[in-house]
């Protein structure tokens, strides 16, 4: 369905990302997929269902140089054409201004705040709202129209402190070890498995043992100021770690570790709330959960907000920033495909 454009302002629309329409702009953030309107693209951060657009060819492409980096380390890409915004950092497009700010995600992780004469605009990609041991919290930019992530946009994603689900890694991983156990926590290969390296580098002397995909990450953090200790699983010094059931395994979610029978697995994720036995899973998630989600828009002060990429619960973070904050609020459409128009302001 597509309803009549605006002649005149901002309007954002659904083209397999978020898009915004300004005069003869067309500004696509995180598109899944091309589309011959597109005048530029700006990539918030390196997790692969944000970041398809750096290998779109043939149009300005934006993100941090840490993202461009992350993209270059987990997969096929040479980075070649790809215009590096740092944090803090403004491009001028015609009369609008966008600049890149921290979202509190991952390393380099932005959101993304345009101003133009005729209203202003924040897209946050994937964003956190709570300060981690790796993380500051995401910049609040006041604007008139505000698109947020809704992952977790939903009353049942309500995550314990940071404080206590370090606590409770700690001790589920120390019982492992007693047991005769090697802990196994699969994460994201990027955020996630810096963070829990981090917390285990920081608050005991367990040797942590690293899968290669999360090794190739860990180069990249390293390369821009982060301390992480830690084995290479492919190394001498890492085979005879986990042959010895005397450290830690970080692997990405999707490895098979079915190969090494001595291996006590948990999910470090805030999808953990979901799925996974009880006794093995940690809500660590790089995301804002829903009371932070709330918190953000109320701190924004946005005229109107846009959910997305939270699937069915698009539609339930937008009801319930109606509902408890009277803000109009409108979820996207999740079909890749579809080009609908959705408001003017």
């Amino acid at each position: 369905m597509m309803t009549k454009a605006a002649k005149k302002g901002l309007s954002v629309v659904w083209k397999g990302g978020v898009v915004l329409k300004y005069r003869d702009l067309c500004i696509a953030f995180d598109p899944m997929v091309e589309d011959s309107q597109f005048t530029h693209v700006f990539v918030s951060h390196g997790h692969i269902d944000h970041s398809k657009g750096l290998g779109f060819q043939g149009i300005p492409r934006f993100t941090t140089p840490e993202t461009k980096d992350l993209v270059m380390a987990s997969r096929r890409f040479d980075g070649e054409g790809v215009e590096e915004l740092r944090i803090g950092d403004k491009v001028k497009l015609d009369d609008l201004e966008v600049q890149a700010l921290n979202s509190g995600h991952i390393l380099g992780s932005c959101l993304f705040h345009l101003s133009s004469p005729e209203g202003t605009f924040v897209y946050t990609g994937d964003m956190n709202f709570s300060k981690t041991i790796i993380t500051e919290p995401a910049d609040v930019v006041p604007c008139d129209i505000l698109a947020i992530e809704a992952t977790f946009g939903s009353p049942r994603f309500s995550f314990p402190s940071r404080d206590s689900i370090y606590r409770d890694l700690v001790d589920w991983a120390l019982g492992c070890l007693l047991r005769g156990e090697v802990p196994a926590f699969r994460a994201d290969a990027m955020g996630n498995s810096q963070e829990l390296i981090s917390v285990f580098n920081r608050f005991t002397e367990i040797p942590i043992v690293t899968e290669p995909s999360v090794t190739r990450i860990n180069r990249v953090y390293e390369s821009y100021g982060f301390v992480l200790n830690y084995i290479p699983s492919r190394s001498l010094q890492g085979a005879a770690l986990l042959a010895s059931k005397k450290c830690i395994l970080i692997a990405p979610k999707n490895a098979d570790l079915s190969h090494n029978p001595t291996l006590r697995t948990a999910l470090a994720s805030g999808l953990s709330m979901v799925f996974g036995s009880p006794r093995d899973r940690f809500p660590l998630s790089d995301h804002a959960d829903f009371p932070h989600l709330l918190e953000y828009v109320a701190s924004v002060k946005p005229k109107m907000v846009y959910t997305y990429h939270g699937g069915r619960l698009n539609e339930t973070l937008a009801s319930l920033i109606e509902r408890r904050l009277g803000i109009e609020a409108r979820p996207l459409p999740t079909e890749p495909m579809k080009d609908v128009e959705i408001h003017a302001y």
